[in-house]
């Protein structure tokens, strides 16, 4: 009885013991959550520095030794949770040396200056468009066979108010005696092959005269078709070249004897020149003997051909040849024996064309007609046209002419 008593005792003195163990265990673990709260709250301004994985296992830790305390109250038991490592992570130093690679910026480059559009020099009548007249390298072989011709016409109006003859073109063509380039001339009438061939005496080993019949030119084919249009009420009159239909069919005759020249090939060159017979009127006093040559920078799968006007190409067929406008002149056009043959083919082609859409004039209206936007679809432009354009005062219509000039010493 007495031990039973005092078992009792001591168990009523174990208890107590036991529950302060308990909650003691209970506070220090409150303790430590709030240790480690403080600790992250602490280092909140260094956490940059502590890694991923021990950022997340504090906060992980933390949260959840918080969460059992509330959810289980005094029914917590011994929790048996990871040591944390006891390094202590220090937040790190910046560092005040200097990187060891060394950032230079890029000085800024300055923008390309924008080029200036081409001013055209002054462009006016009476003046050669040359600063001075160059030689002739005799070392330079003679490649090029220059080709003429005059259909007599009789006397016609040119322009508004002047007048065209024989004896104008004659006086102009006493230029070709001095010409030392293989040389072959076209003409319908006997006086001017005549006068040519007395012209030429001395130089007949260079020299080609053909007389001809119109008929025997395709392009003098055109002139019933050619003066109907002409007829055509309403249709602008700009003298000669929609006045005159033998006119235009002389101009389309240009490309009809260069293309016989070159399929004949007299002097067997490489390069032909159609030359107007008066293209170098400003020169009859000179009396120099002088040849032509190929144009600089002449590209060989091209034909080289004078720039008068900066023309737009968006516009109407019509309007160019009723309109009378002009983009490239047609005094001289120069090309080898492999590209003209196309060039002319794709040239008659295109007369053809305009033609049956009751359209003529001259062949500069054709030649730029054919080249225009809304013509790509309907012409053969086979062969590209390299213009040249005048660089120097003078007049415009005669550049290409003057720049493949050389006199002989």
């Amino acid at each position: 009885m007495m031990y039973t008593m005092l078992l009792g005792r001591c168990q009523v003195l174990v208890l107590p013991s036991r529950a302060m163990k308990q909650y003691f265990r209970y506070f220090l673990c409150i303790i430590a959550a709030c240790a480690c709260v403080c600790l992250l709250f602490i280092n909140v301004p260094y956490m940059h520095n502590i890694s991923p994985s021990v950022y997340f296992y504090l906060t992980n830790s933390s949260s959840q030794l918080i969460t059992n305390i509330s959810a289980r109250g005094s029914n917590i038991p011994t929790i048996a949770s990871t040591p944390i490592p006891s390094k202590t992570v220090s937040p790190q130093k910046t560092s005040s040396a200097k990187p060891s690679v060394s950032l230079t910026t890029p000085k800024p480059t300055p923008p390309r200056p924008v080029p200036k559009p081409f001013k055209r020099p002054p462009c006016y009548g009476g003046k050669v468009p040359k600063d001075r007249f160059d030689v002739y390298n005799k070392s330079e072989p003679l490649e090029v066979t220059v080709v003429t011709a005059y259909f007599n016409l009789g006397r016609f109006q040119k322009g508004s108010g002047g007048f065209f003859d024989t004896n104008l073109y004659m006086k102009w063509a006493n230029v070709y005696q001095y010409i030392r380039s293989p040389f072959v001339f076209y003409t319908d009438s006997p006086e001017t092959a005549e006068k040519f061939r007395k012209m030429r005496a001395g130089y007949e080993n260079i020299t080609k005269i053909l007389l001809v019949e119109r008929k025997a030119v395709w392009a003098f084919d055109y002139v019933e078709r050619i003066k109907a249009i002409y007829s055509i009420p309403g249709y602008p009159k700009h003298h000669p070249n929609t006045v005159v239909p033998e006119y235009s069919c002389a101009q389309h005759a240009k490309y009809a004897v260069v293309e016989e020249t070159v399929q004949k090939n007299y002097f067997n060159t490489t390069y032909f020149a159609w030359v107007d017979i008066g293209y170098f009127r400003y020169i009859v006093g000179r009396n120099k003997e002088f040849v032509i040559v190929k144009p600089a920078d002449f590209n060989e799968s091209r034909i080289a051909l004078n720039k008068v006007y900066d023309v737009s190409m968006d516009v109407k067929v019509d309007s160019i040849f009723k309109g009378n406008r002009v983009w490239l002149g047609g005094g001289m056009f120069f090309g080898s024996k492999y590209t003209l043959p196309t060039f002319i083919a794709d040239y008659r082609h295109a007369v053809e064309r305009y033609l049956n859409m009751s359209l003529s004039s001259t062949d500069q209206q054709v030649i730029y007609s054919m080249n225009t936007i809304k013509e790509k679809p309907y012409v053969r432009r086979r062969v590209s046209i390299q213009a040249y354009s005048a660089n120097v005062a003078g007049d415009c219509w005669f550049y290409l002419g003057f720049s493949c000039y050389r006199e002989l010493s």
